[in-house]
């Protein structure tokens, strides 16, 4: 067991009609999972759908039980400038530095 804290992305305008797909991914598999809710078992890779007309989502970060690593996440969406996050992964706790929040 591992685990969770919960991130919030910001758009710097709605999410278009039928809402906007964000792919979350992690460059070191298996040590930072995501997941839609706390309820949910985390993933490797996310595709998490922004609302239509809304301009935040968020998303539960899982760290697993490894030894301490840093990963670089990124948010990804076609037509949308990407975002990067470097992740500090201790056990048994998270930290989130230098979270670049806003995409355009």
């Amino acid at each position: 067991a591992g685990l969770q804290r919960s991130t919030t992305i910001t758009l710097d305008s709605p999410a278009p009609a039928g809402g906007l797909p964000v792919t979350f991914t992690a460059d070191v598999p298996g040590v930072l999972l995501f997941a839609p809710t706390t309820s949910s078992v985390g993933s490797d890779t996310l595709v998490f759908t922004v609302p239509a007309g809304s301009t935040t989502a968020q998303v539960i970060l899982q760290a697993l039980d490894v030894s301490p690593d840093t990963v670089v996440i990124s948010a990804t969406s076609p037509g949308w400038t990407g975002r990067t996050a470097t992740i500090f992964v201790w056990q048994p706790v998270i930290q989130i530095s230098a979270l670049l929040s806003t995409m355009n």
